[in-house]
């Protein structure tokens, strides 16, 4: 809805009312408000609120709500705050917040942030123009959830975030930079993140997996250890949310989890997973043809028992990419690295695939673990080998 205009120096700007959750915003008026594919600038020149990233917003609200509160009150820092939307939705959508400090180094988006905390009218929040890095920095204050949203890769900003996160608290970043972490630009994967991208069927899972591997190798720089508590992949960002718990023992322990991922070049056997640490005894294990991804994250993606509690309330609409994630996350939290296609699968044996559902409930009743992924919707995760998926494949399509 249009509104009124702001006066901008000697430039009246008209204004549109935007609603997103329980928060209602009064933005400068621009088309790209309309877009609902992202990443994308909106609000002029700087990022100050991207429509299409409201489903890794939804997910911020739905999994805090799940999580048990800090006992003296979620506090918590939107460091990269834009419009200051996440924040401000945190603050209205999630009970037992203490504060919420939303800071960004753009003093146009801090402005704007500040204009939206006034609208709001609460006074547990807090609205800095500080660079991110200093915010950080900053040892005055720690913070039980630090959301980190850039325009791109949050690389530069895991090990600070991991340090200043509460004792235990929560880091949630945004990557952006997809088709780096997806291979498409291998070189920036590189760079960015220490990492070897994969461009094949799995390269969202590998690509989440890249990005969690670098916060936890970051987070251990300051004895940090990571916990996955969620792991989205789309189209247009992966988003993590994941505990921090100081010590150099869960340190170690999280670094268990890193390694490499090498396919079998024929798809005869399941992909290996190279444990980082083995490779210091025996390096032989990485040999062979075809390429290996990494080092990345090798264990579990998400806190099974937090998001079985997660739901979402009844003011969020059930967005498709949310709807599919919190509908599988559970179930491939515990299962191996990739999946099976069913299309891959499908064309190999010249047979129409099965639903998802079918195929699932095959391979459990011949003893499997077995769950739909959210990386792909017609994808399987099972511990099964690749020759046991494409036999209760085969049996399906004899049956139909």
């Amino acid at each position: 809805m249009r509104g009124p205009r702001l006066a901008v120096g000697e430039f009246a700007v008209a204004l549109r009312t935007v609603k997103e959750g329980l928060v209602e915003l009064e933005l400068p008026d621009d088309p790209r408000l309309d877009l609902k594919k992202g990443p994308q600038r909106a609000g002029g020149g700087a990022v100050f609120y991207n429509p299409a990233a409201r489903t890794s917003r939804d997910l911020t609200v739905v999994a805090l709500r799940a999580l048990p509160a800090p006992p003296k009150g979620w506090r918590v820092l939107d460091g990269l705050c834009g419009s200051g939307v996440r924040g401000l939705r945190v603050l209205k959508e999630v009970e037992h917040v203490a504060e919420v400090v939303l800071n960004d180094g753009d003093p146009a988006a801090a402005a704007l942030a500040a204009q939206q905390a006034a609208r709001v009218g609460d006074a547990r929040v807090k609205v800095t123009n500080r660079p991110l890095e200093e915010a950080l920095a900053d040892s005055s204050a720690r913070f039980d959830f630090i959301d980190i949203d850039p325009y791109g890769s949050p690389a530069r900003y895991l090990t600070a975030a991991a340090g200043r996160a509460a004792r235990p608290g929560f880091v949630a970043v945004t990557a952006t930079d997809v088709a780096a972490l997806c291979g498409v630009w291998p070189g920036a994967c590189l760079r960015r993140y220490g990492a070897a991208p994969m461009r094949n069927e799995w390269m969202k899972e590998t690509a989440a997996r890249i990005l969690l591997g670098a916060a936890a190798r970051k987070a251990g720089a300051v004895d940090r250890a990571v916990e996955p508590v969620a792991t989205l992949s789309t189209e247009h960002f992966i988003r993590l949310i994941y505990r921090v718990v100081k010590g150099k023992l869960a340190a170690d322990k999280a670094a268990a989890h890193l390694g490499f991922l090498k396919p079998d070049p024929e798809g005869k056997l399941s992909p290996r997973v190279v444990p980082l640490h083995s490779l210091m005894d025996d390096a032989s294990s990485l040999a062979g043809t075809g390429p290996a991804a990494g080092p990345l994250w090798t264990g579990p993606l998400h806190d099974a028992e937090v998001l079985a509690r997660a739901a979402l309330p009844e003011w969020i609409p059930a967005s498709e990419p949310l709807r599919r994630f919190l509908a599988a996350a559970v179930g491939e939290s515990s299962l191996p690295p990739y999946f099976f296609s069913l299309d891959q699968a499908g064309r190999k044996l010249k047979a129409s695939p099965p639903t998802t559902a079918a195929a699932v409930e095959e391979l459990q009743r011949r003893g499997f673990k077995a769950a739909r992924t959210h990386f792909d919707t017609k994808g399987v995760k099972t511990d099964a080998s690749p020759a046991e998926f494409l036999d209760a494949f085969a049996a399906l399509a004899h049956r139909r």
